[in-house]
């Protein structure tokens, strides 16, 4: 839909029902036509400010699409595709969720729109919105008992990789902007480049700290392949780059934002930006090391936070540990980041030049051209990945 005509009346959810309350959104159905979408309300700041233009990004890659908006008095009420889960994702709710929905059904609805403008849900068996990539690694993933094994992978028993995107996939989804073929000549260049990753060169020579071969044992959450993790990430930074090229920055990007659709593809939560609405931050976001050290402080993040953000998502999915917990007393000026034996020389350069403390040496800072052209990602089709 164009953008102009996403805006609808919010009088228009008053025929719809709760059928899920998680975490901070709710699963409604429309009984109009028995299909269930995301509710997730924003509060509107009693300041608006013109220096804060919206913005709703469109077209952008493995990114779960808006279809309206509404807008009342008080918030701004996003109607979000419902992404579903490979495992179908039918569970039983707990009571006091199902309390949370009947509350906002019978009495304040945080729609805003009135008492008993969504109905509370006749079933107890709820379809929740999507499955986090988080809990499909450890369900799948569990990282087996003993140190790594191999080199270039810190992995068990891991699921065959999710197969490309097809016609079928892509089929009734905003296209994005696709890319061209690599040149082998750009990824002889900028900060990104480790030519002599494949040539034998030690760790030590990079300057990257390796920890003990027991390192993480016991800790980890699970153990997936690089080349699993390479084209998961490859996704994430396809949708980072469609947000960065409209204007948008999610400054606390983390595990709960990231779902896995169906088809095994990495699926980023929607991220917009609004007149009335004050952007916030996770507080946990920022306590667990996704944010970057400069969020939240006097000077306005720039899209290096972002690629701080998928620096640490990356650690975790690579050593199934979170930064935080490799990093308790947080990540400073001069320290030197841990890393597991098992880890490829590709991977930990990726890493190391991500999580650097000051955004304006990070590897992406300068734009997303330099991190896509890293050896990491050199067997990356990305003119194939966005259709």
């Amino acid at each position: 839909r164009p953008i102009r005509t996403l805006s609808a009346a919010v009088e228009n959810l008053r025929r719809c029902k709760v059928v899920g309350v998680i975490d901070k959104v709710q699963i409604v159905q429309d009984p109009a036509t028995g299909g269930t979408f995301i509710l997730k309300s924003l509060p509107k700041s009693h300041v608006e400010t013109r220096e804060r233009q919206t913005i709703i990004p469109h077209g952008v890659p493995f990114m779960v699409k808006l279809l309206c908006y509404y807008a009342s008095e008080d918030s701004i009420f996003l109607h979000l595709e419902h992404v579903q889960g490979e495992r179908g994702q039918h569970c039983l709710l707990a009571r006091s969720i199902l309390g949370q929905a009947m509350a906002c059904a019978q009495e304040d609805c945080v729609c805003g729109v009135g008492p008993g403008a969504l109905s509370a849900p006749p079933l107890f068996l709820l379809r929740f919105p999507g499955e986090t990539l988080w809990s499909h690694l450890r369900a799948k993933y569990r990282a087996q008992q003993g140190p790594p094994h191999g080199s270039g992978s810190l992995h068990s028993k891991a699921a065959p990789a999710p197969r490309p995107r097809s016609r079928e996939d892509t089929e009734g989804s905003a296209p994005g902007s696709s890319h061209g073929p690599m040149d082998p000549a750009a990824s002889t260049k900028g900060p990104g480049h480790c030519p002599s990753l494949t040539h034998g060169r030690s760790a030590a020579s990079w300057g990257l700290r390796r920890a003990p071969g027991s390192w993480g044992h016991g800790r980890r959450a699970w153990a997936v392949k690089e080349e699993q993790v390479r084209l998961w990430a490859a996704e994430i930074l396809l949708a980072l780059e469609g947000l960065h090229q409209q204007g948008v920055l999610c400054r606390d990007l983390n595990p709960r934002n990231l779902l896995l659709d169906t088809a095994g593809h990495v699926r980023l939560t929607f991220f917009g930006q609004w007149t009335e609405v004050a952007p916030q931050c996770c507080s946990q976001a920022l306590e667990e090391l996704y944010s970057a050290p400069e969020v939240g402080g006097i000077t306005e993040p720039t899209e290096a936070a972002d690629c701080w953000s998928f620096g640490s998502l990356l650690y975790e999915l690579l050593t199934g540990v979170p930064l935080s917990q490799s990093h308790p007393s947080g990540i400073h000026p001069h320290t030197q980041l841990q890393l597991p034996e098992g880890l490829s020389l590709a991977a930990a350069s990726l890493l190391t030049q991500l999580l650097q403390h000051n955004p304006k040496r990070r590897l992406g800072a300068g734009g997303m051209a330099k991190l896509k052209s890293h050896s990491f990602f050199s067997t990356v089709p990305w003119n194939k990945l966005v259709g």
